[in-house]
């Protein structure tokens, strides 16, 4: 019986740069969509990463623009949105390997950015050697995160690390197991639901970059199109999480936060030559201020009066003292 890699190899010149792109581009979402029996078409779409602003490892570099002291550990913000980024790319690029990789890479710089930024570890442990993805696990369960509640992604979580074990390692069984974990995640059963052996491109024309001709027990699994659901699945968790931790909701706090650690710093310092008090810092002081003002004038509710109303007096006693629930305005 062929392969899934000698089949691969007949539609496409492997040695070609062109050809090794465009068999991967062929792959991607935009390209190609595969029916499978649970009436969803493979692979799935994905947003674009959610993520408007990570909070720096000293808050007021918001305003300074400047660290007191730079450590390692504060290059990690820039890493998370990048891996983010690159993982959303590789996968609309059929990319699937690199995309689990990515995402999952970028799940764990997240966990441990945390974890030092809330002051939940020393950043000392980071340069634990030892300080692997299953040691993060285990803090996860000891810690309590602000602005997010992670007891809500820790099965992702396991089952991520056991398939990140399973891979990076190779560990047969264990990535088996994992593997059907996923499935049990995505489609409610831990037996794998068949995928349909005819695939569609966008223009309609059938496609035979897809069709399974192999018959080793992880064939079924480790194939291209097989791993975009696995892909898919890391991707959503980290997805979720960093728009939990740094989407546009928590933007205003973070603000906040940086606008207070200035205060604080500026109040530690004033007594200092070259104080951080100057006219550019200041300006960027009174726009957060503003910024942040103008937020929680938005948020504050308003009662207002129907203009056929204001000329009666009763109602109007009855707005003041009512809520606009109670009216049904």
């Amino acid at each position: 019986m062929i392969s899934y890699y000698q089949e691969r190899n007949k539609f496409y010149n492997m040695t070609e740069r062109s050809g090794l792109l465009k068999y991967y581009d062929n792959q991607s979402p935009s390209k190609i969509k595969v029916e499978g029996i649970d009436d969803n078409f493979y692979p799935l779409d994905i947003p674009e990463p959610d993520i408007a602003y990570i909070p720096p490892a000293e808050p007021h570099i918001l305003i300074t623009d400047l660290y007191e002291k730079e450590d390692d550990w504060y290059i990690l913000s820039e890493l998370i949105r990048d891996f983010a980024r690159e993982s959303y790319a590789s996968y609309y690029n059929g990319l699937y390997y690199a995309s689990f990789m990515l995402s999952t890479t970028c799940l764990e710089l997240t966990l441990k950015y945390e974890l030092v930024r809330q002051k939940k570890i020393p950043s000392q442990k980071l340069k634990d050697k030892n300080y692997s993805f299953g040691q993060v696990q285990k803090d996860l369960i000891r810690k309590r995160f602000k602005n997010i509640r992670m007891g809500d992604y820790r099965k992702k979580i396991e089952i991520i690390g056991k398939i990140r074990n399973g891979m990076f390692h190779f560990n047969p069984e264990g990535l088996k197991r994992s593997l059907e974990l996923i499935d049990k995640e995505l489609f409610g059963s831990s037996k794998k639901p068949k995928t349909i052996g005819i695939a569609l491109s966008s223009n309609g024309k059938t496609k035979r970059d897809f069709v399974d001709f192999s018959i080793n027990p992880l064939d079924e699994y480790l194939d291209n199109f097989e791993w975009n659901k696995v892909a898919y699945f890391t991707y959503s968790t980290i997805f979720s999480i960093t728009k939990d931790l740094y989407g546009d909701a928590k933007k205003i706090q973070y603000i906040q936060e940086g606008v207070n650690d200035y205060l604080k710093l500026k109040s530690k310092n004033k007594q200092k030559q070259g104080s951080l008090m100057d006219a550019l810092e200041n300006k960027r002081l009174q726009f957060f201020l503003v910024m942040i003002k103008k937020y929680e004038q938005k948020k504050k509710p308003t009662t207002r009066t129907p203009p056929h109303l204001k000329n009666d007096s009763a109602i109007k006693k009855q707005l003041k003292t009512s809520s606009p629930r109670q009216l049904n305005i």
